[in-house]
């Protein structure tokens, strides 16, 4: 039918050869018929698998290739040849098609690690939530801490957010302007206190508070102003402020600090009288100590507890009928064990007590009023009061009916107030800060000054009375001394108290810091007579306020080194993830790919072959059978011998380029990353432009990016080479980028006119023994705003979803930390940004 001879012919029918090639091609033909079944076996049973339908389409190819190896064997004694071909060209097709459909497959593959990735991942982010978790507890406790310490300042502290919402408030703020204890918004302050200037009368206007003059951006130095509440006491003090800035001079906010010097006014009238002041003080001190008892009690009384009703029979039976929920937070048990264990919760040397004043309230039906210590279920010892008011049943039994609450904070104000009493009580025994009395001349001659400047200074007061030993004024630290006069002599002349910081120079020679209140004594003819002052030792204060700079310095500090911690780690473990899966994919696409390159070498041949058999025939058979010259003119013989060479070359040009595909995304994996080797960078930055190529060629709305190479000659370096890979790739990447975002802007023409080039220039610089790699596009440039801020961790001028602000941060690090090199760029004002990398040979 078709005048062919059977292939075995060729084999000259050996049949060594023939069974050769008959076994080989039937056991070839079956392995590939059984693969199909499995991988649609595998679909069906995993209907979750992604891309199932590659799967399909790798076992028609399979399946394809199984036929021609099929008809190999048939073709031994059966020269249907053209069935042969048809099926070859048809397996032929089915790989081009498998082949291209995996290209745009492979950036979804990518996304896609493996489940002993996610594994390792989750128990990687798991150990940092763990290790971030104990961080921020230790965060925490230093924030109480600092909240702790801004508490039991004597000063007032007062601070503001970049909104000019406030942040901080602290007890001596509140106690100073007589705020509630709970929340109270801002606009109701003005209900509570009045502000006035240092005069006391004339009200503050809102430009003149100092918190709202610093958050301007003023510095302020003891301002002093009037702080007069609805009720309470009106205070005096000096206000020192300034605006918060962050190391690269934004603005984050405001603070100020209010010393109180209420008591410092009245010790210049202490100063004419002094027993009656000393006895005016302490008055007014255990009044004050007497209203904030009163104020604590009135607090405890609604401070909401646990509800409880108790019960003692008159066989001496007693215990807990009720109790509400509040024994969970006081006692750490559920309410229905109240009944059996609450009163075995009580401290051990508390059970006497607590009888005693249980027997006493039933015998008299007083109301019960008890305090004393328990041991909660988790051993903690608390502080409890229990109010009640009993009643007496018919049965004989007594009732108490009333609420425990937990005062352990309580105790502990009031052993703090009991301290801080006993130091009060001290500090006026022994005239707290020294008192003076001096003329106004350059020495400061004293007339007089309390014992207590020995304790400031180390020098005894007798040294300075009308200068005997030593005048106080060369005591004053040399830088300060000029300020001080300055300040005194203005307040002085303006007939006003002066207040002045600065530092003394001790005995032992080291310095201190003291805080002086003065005021200039005039004549009833306006004659300055004497100073009369207080000289207050201020040292602790000042070292407080350095160590609380520091502290949120550290704090500052360390939260940006966990954040750019937690940023590479999770950058590292994508790009490890990514190498290994590119690898992985890249391994697999290969074996196919290579064999259908070698196949098409044959697949030439044999079109070759049977087109010059065709010709030969068509030039010896001229006398056809009309049904077959009919057939061969339907076929179109003439197009199909100049095109299917053609469909041939360009299935080995498709396949070529696949390999190189591959050849690319193995090199810029690089699984060795980890090893410090000898590398080529003209193959790092080719297999990169070959990942990129899919963004770099032409678009149905913008021209292709043009890339210019101008390779020196380079020597292999040492290096990281898959880190090096990222770095070109975060620079080409943002090149791509910015290149796109403006093509945006112009039309077909324009970018025609002005196409959008990317270059890439290597150099080998042998006198300083390094190498430059240098990429420069020609798009918008970077502004002048933003250059500080390129190799920030987190800073992007993407939208959200489009870069993590890792990229340029993490390349500064592989450049600079890794190799030792260094990264830098440049950006003209008329556009283009040139990213320059040297790295030592």
């Amino acid at each position: 039918m078709f005048a062919f001879i059977p292939h075995g012919h060729c084999y000259l029918w050996k049949p060594s050869l023939v069974g050769l090639h008959v076994t080989s091609d039937s056991l070839i033909a079956l392995a590939y018929g059984a693969i199909p079944i499995i991988l649609v076996y595998l679909v069906n049973k995993r209907e979750d698998l992604p891309f199932n339908w590659l799967f399909f389409m790798f076992g028609a190819f399979i399946l394809s290739c199984g036929a021609t190896h099929v008809m190999g064997v048939w073709t031994l004694w059966h020269p249907n040849y053209w069935v042969s071909g048809t099926i070859k060209g048809i397996t032929a097709i089915v790989s081009v098609m498998t082949a291209i459909a995996l290209i745009p497959l492979i950036p979804k593959v990518l996304a896609i690690p493996s489940p002993a990735q996610l594994e390792a991942a989750n128990l990687k982010l798991a150990e940092q939530i763990r290790k971030r978790t104990i961080a921020e507890e230790s965060l925490q406790k230093e924030r109480n801490f600092l909240n702790a310490l801004l508490d039991n300042l004597s000063d007032g502290i007062v601070a503001c957010n970049e909104t000019g919402v406030l942040t901080l408030f602290n007890r001596a703020t509140r106690e100073f302007h007589g705020l509630p204890p709970q929340p109270l918004p801002p606009e109701e302050w003005a209900n509570c206190f009045d502000l006035y200037q240092a005069d006391g009368k004339t009200l503050m206007s809102k430009d003149n508070i100092p918190l709202f003059r610093a958050f301007q951006g003023e510095k302020l130095r003891d301002i002093e102003m009037v702080i007069a509440p609805k009720e309470g006491k009106t205070r005096i003090v000096l206000v020192s402020g300034q605006p918060i800035l962050d190391p690269d001079g934004e603005k984050m906010g405001a603070v100020v600090a209010m010393h109180d010097i209420s008591d410092r006014k009245q010790a210049e009238q202490e100063l004419r009288q002094v027993n009656q002041e000393l006895e005016s003080r302490v008055a007014i001190r255990t009044r004050e100590l007497q209203e904030s008892q009163n104020r604590y009690q009135k607090l405890v009384a609604n401070v909401p507890g646990m509800i409880y009703q108790f019960y003692l029979d008159p066989d001496g039976n007693a215990g807990f009928t009720y109790a509400s929920k509040g024994s969970r937070d006081i006692y750490e048990i559920e309410p229905e064990a109240m009944k059996t264990d609450g009163l075995k919760m009580i401290h051990p040397d508390e059970v006497v007590n607590l009888q005693e004043a249980i027997m006493r309230s039933a015998e008299t039906l007083e109301n019960f009023r008890w305090e004393g210590r328990i041991v909660t279920a988790s051993d903690k010892v608390k502080w409890i009061q229990a109010i009640s008011r009993p009643e007496r049943l018919t049965n004989g039994v007594t009732l108490w009916d009333g609420v425990v609450l937990d005062i352990s904070d309580r105790k502990q104000v009031e052993a703090v107030l009991e301290e801080s009493e006993r130091r009060f009580r001290t500090l006026v025994a022994n005239t707290p800060g020294a008192i003076y009395r001096c003329q106004c001349d350059r020495d400061r001659t004293m007339l007089f000054i309390s014992n207590s400047i020995e304790r400031i200074s180390g020098h005894p007061a007798s040294d300075f009375i009308s200068n005997r030993v030593r005048s106080f004024a060369s005591l004053i630290h040399p830088e300060d001394s000029d300020r001080v006069e300055k300040i005194a002599l203005e307040a002085i002349e303006a007939k006003q108290a002066y207040l002045i910081e600065y530092r003394l120079i001790c005995a032992d020679g080291s310095f201190c810091w003291v805080y002086e209140k003065g005021q200039g004594i005039f004549s009833k003819k306006e004659k300055l007579k004497w100073l009369d002052g207080v000289i207050f030792d201020i040292s602790d204060r000042k070292e407080s306020e350095l160590k609380l700079k520091q502290q949120a310095q550290d704090l500052e500090n360390t939260l940006r080194e966990l954040q750019r911690t937690q940023g590479r780690l999770v950058q590292s473990e994508k790009m490890s993830a990514l190498g290994q899966l590119v690898a992985g994919v890249a391994h697999e696409i290969n074996n196919p790919v290579n064999f259908i390159h070698g196949n098409l070498t044959p697949v030439e041949e044999y079109v070759n072959d049977l087109l010059l058999a065709l010709d030969i025939y068509r030039q010896h058979y001229t006398d056809l059978n009309p049904e077959i010259a009919e057939q061969l003119e339907e076929l179109d013989i003439d197009f199909l011998k100049e095109d299917l060479p053609k469909v041939v070359n360009s299935m080995k040009e498709g396949a070529r380029r696949i390999r190189e595909i591959v050849l690319s995304l193995r090199t810029f994996s690089r699984l060795d990353e980890a090893e410090f080797k000898d590398a080529d960078i003209h193959e790092g930055l080719d297999s990169t432009l070959t990942i990129l190529q899919h963004r770099l060629k032409a678009k149905p709305e913008s021209p292709a990016i043009q890339v210019i190479k101008n390779y020196d000659n380079l020597p292999r370096i040492n290096c990281y080479a898959g880190q090096l890979n990222q770095v070109f790739m975060n620079i080409l990447g943002n090149a791509i980028d910015a290149l796109e975002e403006r093509d945006k802007t112009r039309t077909w023409e324009e970018i025609q006119e002005n196409p959008s080039i990317i270059s890439i220039t290597t150099e080998l610089k042998k006198a300083e023994s390094l190498v430059a790699i240098k990429i420069c596009d020609n798009g918008v440039g970077i502004p002048e705003d933003l250059k500080n801020r390129i190799f920030d961790p987190f800073f992007t001028t993407k939208a959200i979803g489009k870069g993590t602000g890792l990229g340029m941060s993490i390349s500064y690090q592989i450049i600079v930390e890794k190799h030792g090199g260094q990264l830098s760029y440049i950006s003209p004002p008329e556009g283009g940004a040139e990213f320059t990398i040297e790295l030592p040979l």
